[in-house]
């Protein structure tokens, strides 16, 4: 195997990059802009900790990673591994991920997490489809710490000209604007503020139109619920919420449907992907509109 050159992900190489990610990548498929903002943009974003591997001049690797926080202090996620089809079980991937923990080492982090890594995030650990990378992670030292799940629903009953309900009881639905930010994302940091909730809903604002969906008490104006859709990538659904004492009355379900809906009609998407769900939550999704578990995921780690 010819020696390998590794560059960082840039503005110039970021199509090349992601075209080469649509190719080699079977079960997973964003589009350019939400590739840009899954890497590019992301708040942590350090160059040095992508790699875009070329032999010959030709693209053969890709691998992202960037900073987040933990309990255990600062650690790296990586966040994309991608080799071409032809080299994967040939050594390519072990020289990334040895590549990315020498330059991990030089910046002093203890810790390397597989996948995962909110509020920019593709999925919530490895998704066990993707089998060589499985047994790569592996063969390199990490192992599994977690086991999540998404879940997906089908779109494709939607009815287009059958749009939820704008007012239920007492409780009026709409689409959040671009002036509710600051309140929508202070109700969710108040009432909701579990980890990363608050800057996940923030981020739907910066979709156009506005990917969060809000309930309001028709006599006091007050919030009481929002559901957001596409914070992450198109398709992709949550974090929601409705207050604790209103719970049971239907709230999450409209805003719910009022996401799928507006997946459907404005976005073209004919599934919804439910992110990182527990067992619970999964009970609820599939009472409520025939949601199925699809895909497994681990969460793997490596201290260094």
């Amino acid at each position: 195997m010819s020696e390998m050159a590794f560059e960082p992900l840039t503005d110039d190489n970021c199509q090349e990059v992601y075209e080469f990610c649509e190719q080699e990548t079977r079960f997973w498929s964003v589009s350019l802009e939400d590739f840009k903002r899954l890497m590019l943009q992301d708040p942590e974003f350090r160059p040095e900790l992508t790699l875009v591997a070329r032999q010959d001049g030709q693209l053969v690797g890709f691998l992202a990673s960037a900073p987040r926080k933990s309990i255990i202090g600062r650690k790296v996620n990586i966040k994309a591994i991608v080799v071409v089809e032809l080299l994967r079980r040939k050594g390519l991937g072990t020289q990334l991920l040895r590549e990315l923990i020498t330059r991990v080492k030089a910046l002093k982090f203890k810790k390397i997490q597989v996948m995962e890594g909110p509020p920019l995030y593709w999925m919530p650990g490895l998704d066990l489809r993707h089998t060589p990378a499985l047994f790569l992670f592996r063969k390199n030292g990490f192992h599994k710490t977690l086991q999540r799940q998404n879940l997906i629903i089908q779109l494709d009953a939607i009815n287009p000209d059958a749009p939820p309900e704008s007012e239920l009881d007492n409780y009026a639905y709409a689409r959040a604007t671009p002036a509710e930010k600051q309140e929508v994302v202070t109700y969710v940091q108040k009432h909701h503020g579990i980890g990363f909730w608050p800057a996940e809903v923030a981020m739907s604002f910066d979709r156009d139109p506005v990917t969060t969906f809000i309930a309001r008490d028709k006599i006091t104006g007050a919030l009481c619920g929002w559901a957001t859709h596409s914070a992450h990538f198109v398709g992709s659904f949550g974090p929601t919420g409705v207050l604790k004492s209103l719970r049971g009355q239907g709230i999450g379900g409209i805003l719910l449907r009022w996401c799928m809906y507006d997946l459907k009609t404005t976005f073209c998407k004919d599934v919804m992907t439910i992110l990182w769900v527990e067992t619970n939550t999964a009970r609820f999704y599939s009472k409520a509109v025939g949601a199925v578990i699809f895909p497994i995921f681990w969460l793997m780690s490596k201290r260094i």
